[in-house]
């Protein structure tokens, strides 16, 4: 397991040709795959996400892409809408442009039928559509950063040759921590 994240500046320098499995968001294609560790076209492909034994129904994350906020000080209120309105909206420059699935149901249909003309991708990536039905309802973001939490705490402690398991201690209490210095109910 490298200690090197995949958004670590050599990871695709060092690590491109280690990789094993990894398993990502629909962004990751192109952005990781093929950008970063340069995974030739035919490669690349995704799958349904697999059910548990015992679960009703898959369920996935809403992983990446952004969320678009429009500060009501603002000067520009129309023209910030109506970019924001382009931005998330307007097929073409989803189906053209746009680095990840859309969340707007026509945009990700002319994006998924972008990345199918590309020729890059080794499958239909049609199950994306069922994965983005699958979000579980309990998603969401927190008020505080896990990838700072767990660079802070277990990343030091893997440069110095220490297990995952004998951190996972120290990686909860910091979790704990944060969710609670943000108003955020803890209960163990």
């Amino acid at each position: 397991m490298s200690i090197s994240g995949v958004f670590s500046t050599d990871f695709g320098k060092n690590k491109a040709d280690k990789v094993l499995l990894m398993p990502g968001p629909a962004w990751f294609g192109s952005a990781v795959f093929k950008d970063t560790l340069k995974v030739p076209g035919k490669q690349i492909g995704v799958a349904p996400m697999p059910q548990w034994q015992g679960d009703g129904a898959p369920s996935t994350g809403n992983v990446g892409g952004g969320t678009w906020l429009l500060s009501q000080h603002s000067t520009h209120l129309k023209a910030a809408t109506d970019f924001l309105t382009w931005v998330t909206t307007d097929n073409a420059y989803q189906a053209e442009k746009a680095p990840g699935f859309p969340a707007y149901a026509p945009a990700a249909e002319a994006w998924l039928k972008g990345q199918d003309a590309s020729g890059y991708f080794a499958s239909d990536l049609s199950v994306l559509s069922g994965a983005a039905s699958q979000v579980w309802p309990e998603w969401g973001s927190g008020q505080f950063s896990q990838e700072a939490i767990w660079a802070s705490t277990v990343k030091p402690g893997l440069t110095q040759g220490k297990s995952i398991v004998s951190m996972l201690p120290a990686w909860q209490d910091s979790i704990v921590k944060h969710t609670k210095s943000n108003g955020y109910k803890v209960e163990q």
